[in-house]
């Protein structure tokens, strides 16, 4: 079972730096995606990407596309009501597993509650006989999809946010992460970032990973926010494992070349000059320097965490995972 190891997600640090894309619609999916899904294939291999998933709303779509980029089974979730039977604004959750029966299992989920019971469910052993309950959710990965999205005119949400603070500390502990940034967002209503609602969940006890994404709908949405994955090997597992486990940073632009925790010392690298500054609790500021590579200890209780944000001159950014003084 993939366990993220809260006071270092990234390990011993060893293995290939992977870029990818988990949040993206094509025209075949979607009815809101303008691109085919061989020209959305095309366009991130060319761009660098080595994993990509189709999170399609409500639809797990299975085609083989002609490139050489991993795909990762996935979909976006959204419960369905009287006034959006089908595709809506009503709460969205990324769903990715390398199983797609495992999604197939949590489309027929029509409500958020039912989605979130099905993360519990009985899974036959390799014999065939029915083996102890197991854990659903340890072989898929769960986000709640851009927090800060605003609909102002939306009849069904308790407040202009996607996702409210008292929404995200009451799924937190039942998904793997939220998006703290969502590129679509730059061009909609409200703010492509939720690192204030992701500080706001960690200085609370919750420990959920941060996910970057373009949410990509059209070719104006391509390389706006990924996520760079830390793996010991090139293949679809290993590139799974290490999201399970927070084995990854999220960038804008900006990229780390190291993350490392010695003790109480977390030390990074980038790949240029940037504003490098060490969070804590409820967002403060703690430390800030310039350069390549910084330094930061973590202080204060076992509740206590740190999280690495460095700022580029073009206005880019990359975030780590939170490190956290106790287990």
């Amino acid at each position: 079972m993939y366990q993220v190891n809260w006071k270092n997600p990234y390990g011993d640090n060893r293995g290939y730096w992977l870029k990818g894309n988990l949040h993206t619609h094509t025209r075949e999916g979607s009815p809101d995606g303008k691109v085919s899904f061989q020209e959305v294939a095309a366009l991130y291999t060319n761009g660098g990407y080595t994993f990509l998933s189709f999170s399609e709303h409500l639809k797990l779509l299975s085609r083989e596309v002609e490139s050489p980029i991993m795909m990762i089974p996935g979909l976006e979730w959204n419960a369905r009501t009287d006034l959006f039977p089908d595709i809506g604004p009503e709460k969205h959750v990324g769903l990715y597993s390398l199983d797609p029966g495992i999604l197939q299992t949590c489309l027929q989920e029509r409500t958020l509650c039912g989605l979130m019971q099905a993360r519990r469910v009985k899974l036959q052993d390799s014999e065939g006989a029915m083996g102890t309950q197991q854990e659903l959710g340890s072989r898929h990965i769960a986000i709640l999809n851009h927090p800060n999205w605003a609909v102002l005119d939306n009849p069904i949400w308790n407040s202009t946010a996607h996702w409210s603070y008292e929404e995200l500390a009451e799924l937190a502990s039942l998904v793997d992460g939220m998006e703290i940034f969502n590129g679509v967002i730059l061009r909609l209503q409200g703010s492509p970032f939720a690192l204030d609602k992701w500080d706001y969940l960690l200085s609370h006890g919750f420990k959920l990973l941060g996910f970057a994404s373009d949410d990509f709908h059209e070719s104006s949405d391509f390389g706006k926010g990924w996520v760079m994955v830390k793996t010991p090997e090139k293949s679809l597992e290993g590139i799974f494992k290490s999201l399970k486990e927070g084995a990854f940073y999220c960038s804008t632009g900006v990229g780390f070349s190291d993350i490392q925790r010695w003790g109480d010392i977390v030390t990074v690298k980038t790949t240029e000059p940037a504003l490098i500054r060490g969070i804590g609790r409820f967002g403060k500021i703690l430390y800030e320097t310039e350069g390549v590579v910084a330094s930061f200890p973590i202080e204060g209780e076992e509740y206590a965490y740190l999280r690495i944000e460095a700022l580029g001159k073009d206005g880019s950014a990359a975030w780590t995972q939170p490190f956290f003084k106790g287990r």
